[in-house]
């Protein structure tokens, strides 16, 4: 069995493996959270702009790593096509969420998601959005 070990000083995870070597397994460069949950369960992420971009390259960073993911996408089409490819590529839980986040009933449906006690997500990937191509200070 293989120990998980959150190293502060790099932001990275690395993996004891039996011969009593630490492999570094993830991330690159970034900063991902703890892989596991207490009791031995795999996290779960919802992300948001999860059909394309930086949305769609950190969902399937995560599913590559074995993480859980709820996607969430305006595009329902894209988003039925990038789950079906996460699951069958790397055979991890994928939940679809529909939902522009502009709609204040489906910004509460993804709300309520995030607070389910019954289906826990461990990390949120706040992508959705857009740019306005003004300053930020002229934006209403």
């Amino acid at each position: 069995m293989s120990a998980y070990h959150l190293n502060p000083a790099t932001k990275g995870c690395q993996r004891k493996t039996s011969q009593g070597a630490r492999r570094r397994i993830f991330p690159p460069a970034g900063g991902f959270l703890l892989r596991w949950r207490v009791g031995g369960t795999l996290n779960t992420a919802l992300v948001t702009g999860a059909t394309s971009g930086i949305g769609n390259a950190f969902a399937r960073r995560l599913a590559a790593e074995g993480y859980g993911v709820v996607l969430v996408s305006r595009n329902l089409a894209r988003l039925a096509e990038v789950a079906a490819d996460l699951r069958s590529r790397y055979g991890v839980e994928v939940e679809v969420l529909p939902g522009d986040l502009s709609d204040r009933e489906q910004l509460e449906r993804v709300a309520r998601r995030l607070r389910d006690d019954n289906r826990p997500v461990d990390f949120l990937v706040s992508n959705a959005g857009y740019g306005t191509g003004r300053p930020f200070l002229a934006t209403e």
